[in-house]
């Protein structure tokens, strides 16, 4: 990826990220801040749906 191209996902190393994941690292690599997703709006992303923080020790854990 560089300034003037596209970021792409046809690379092999790519097959095992969820759609869901490459859509959010999508939204916060958009050059334009204005589009750019926010935090907040990032950890409520659909990605993770499956994600739990322990309140004891701040650790994510993912449900699945």
């Amino acid at each position: 990826m560089t300034l003037e191209d596209d970021i792409e996902f046809e690379n092999p190393c790519w097959e095992t990220f969820s759609d869901e994941c490459k859509d959010l690292i999508l939204k916060m690599l958009c050059r334009d801040p204005v589009f750019r997703i926010n935090l907040d709006d990032a950890l409520k992303h659909p990605w993770f749906s499956d994600i739990e923080v322990n309140e004891d020790t701040d650790m994510i854990v993912n449900t699945k």
